[in-house]
């Protein structure tokens, strides 16, 4: 279970994992001999929106060379968790295809929060990615906190799906505003309840586990973020398969922000891959 901890404790866990602020300098790797035009990177954006906190670092790949491509996923607020966490993952190898097509010899998974989670899911579940790029990845739907604030929908959902009644749609209580309102999701039981059920396949800890050996990880998180995600290097990124190229860094500023200032170590990172 993930807990939350201090302040203080949060600012000690920073110095000692990241050191005062993370830079490309802290990849320390040596740059692969082919080029970035050969690697394809699937961007996942977080809950609501599709594509406005990941346009710097998508900039800034592909001014670096590298092939991109940035789906709007089912948790977008056009869709509405309009399919299941497990068809997501249809979604993500439809991309990945797409820029194999495009010339791109290794694909690379870059999330942000829930499309964090979703890549190391895909990871964990599929397999065939190069490489992973895990940015301030959530929700922990195991967490008792989590589940606390979204029992009202976590419980309806049960119910529904318990009658039968799973490919209803309902709304369910969540984490984001959806609309401009805390009423929560609209969507079928079923959808909802694959993204939080707390032993469901949506559960970061068990993805990284349950990771097979080869694939190298990136897992960034922002320096201001909450205290129980700075708990994630032990909670989840150790459980990862050894990997010479596996980091764990510390980004300035919080979990919005994580992509724009994380990018430059994230490009730096993949020119190694």
């Amino acid at each position: 279970m993930v807990k939350f901890i201090s302040a203080a404790c949060v600012a000690a866990l920073v110095l000692l994992l990241a050191g005062p602020s993370a830079s490309a300098d802290e990849i320390a790797c040596r740059p692969a001999d082919h080029s970035p035009s050969t690697t394809g990177v699937v961007l996942l954006h977080g809950t609501l929106e599709p594509s406005y906190w990941l346009m710097p670092l998508k900039k800034k790949l592909d001014a670096a060379g590298f092939r991109t491509a940035m789906p709007e996923m089912p948790w977008s607020t056009r869709r509405e968790y309009d399919r299941t966490y497990e068809e997501s993952m249809d979604e993500i190898a439809t991309a990945a295809t797409g820029l194999e097509r495009r010339g791109a010899r290794r694909i690379v998974l870059a999330g942000h929060s829930m499309g964090g989670n979703a890549a190391l899911g895909y990871a964990a579940l599929r397999g065939g990615a190069a490489g992973l790029v895990i940015i301030s990845p959530g929700p922990f739907a195991e967490d008792s906190e989590v589940q606390r604030l979204i029992a009202p929908g976590m419980a309806k959902a049960r119910q529904m799906i318990a009658a039968g009644q799973g490919g209803e749609v309902g709304v369910f209580k969540d984490l984001v505003q959806w609309h401009g309102s805390m009423e929560g999701a609209h969507t079928t039981a079923k959808n909802y309840f694959s993204y939080y059920n707390p032993d469901g396949n949506a559960v970061i800890s068990k993805n990284a586990a349950r990771m097979k050996p080869g694939m190298a990880v990136l897992w960034l998180i922002g320096v201001e973020e909450e205290g129980e995600r700075v708990a994630v290097r032990s909670y989840a990124f150790d459980k990862l398969p050894s990997n010479r190229l596996n980091r764990y860094i510390v980004v300035p500023k919080g979990h919005l922000d994580t992509p724009a200032t994380g990018a430059d170590s994230i490009v730096a990172w993949l020119k190694c891959l």
